[in-house]
């Protein structure tokens, strides 16, 4: 069962987005990755310029490495 929590400025999450987020993070489990790894590699498989939000060079270098694999 996901505690998942925002703050109050954010929408409610529905049932669907928390089975997003727990599928997420199952796969990040199992794959020893971040759940933010997981959902670069799934954009990148869709889109061809992914949108990180690495602010450093190294977060963005390491980020891009997890996607080479």
């Amino acid at each position: 069962d996901l505690n998942i929590s925002g703050t109050p400025f954010e929408k409610p999450r529905r049932t669907s987005d928390k089975k997003i987020i727990g599928r997420v993070e199952e796969l990040a489990q199992q794959k020893g990755w971040t759940m933010s790894q997981v959902a670069l590699s799934w954009v990148a498989s869709k889109v061809t310029a992914p949108i990180t939000g690495a602010n450093t060079v190294s977060l963005q270098i390491f980020e891009i490495s997890m996607n080479a694999r």
